[in-house]
């Protein structure tokens, strides 16, 4: 995994410095045969248009700190203990609503019961055999997914990803 990230992140680093290069390298003249073709001539009227330069330079400062930032904000909340104990505790809550969810009754149809009353009666009775049954998962499930510590990890992803790219 660390492979591969260093090498995209070199392939992107050396690629801008070829960028820069053949740039340079064009501008003082090196190439002073291909300086008289249409297309060098067109792109050479762009980079010199200062103000297209500093935007398209600004869009890529962007890019690459943006880049840069995401990756460092991954790396940091998943060295970050808390964070990884909420999101631990958020996904058994959602695994236990995943194994009690194809066990919730079904409401009675009218088709077996014609008056709403009884209808009414039975479903409420049935739910609440279904509850009492289930109810330290209900309170575990509700427990972990409205908890004080999730505020954390928010918290802790509005910092990482949303605070620092704040330029």
């Amino acid at each position: 995994m660390k492979k591969s990230l260093y090498r995209q992140v070199m392939f992107v680093i050396s690629s801008i410095c070829l960028i820069l290069l053949i740039t340079i390298a064009v501008k003082i003249g090196v190439f002073s045969e291909l300086t008289s073709c249409v297309w060098i001539e067109s792109i050479l009227s762009v980079i010199n248009n200062s103000y297209f330069s500093g935007v398209l330079c600004s869009i890529i400062a962007v890019i690459v700190i943006y880049f840069f930032q995401v990756q460092y904000s991954k790396r940091m909340l998943k060295k970050d203990v808390r964070c990884n104990e909420i999101i631990q505790d958020v996904y058994d809550g959602i695994e236990k609503y995943c194994n009690i969810s194809n066990t919730i009754p079904e409401r009675t149809s009218k088709n077996e019961e014609k008056d709403y009353s009884k209808r009414q009666i039975a479903d409420g009775l049935m739910y609440y055999k279904f509850y009492k049954e289930y109810e330290v998962d209900f309170e575990m499930m509700a427990y972990s997914l409205s908890c004080e510590n999730n505020d954390i990890l928010i918290e802790s992803l509005q910092s990482c990803f949303f605070l620092n790219l704040n330029f």
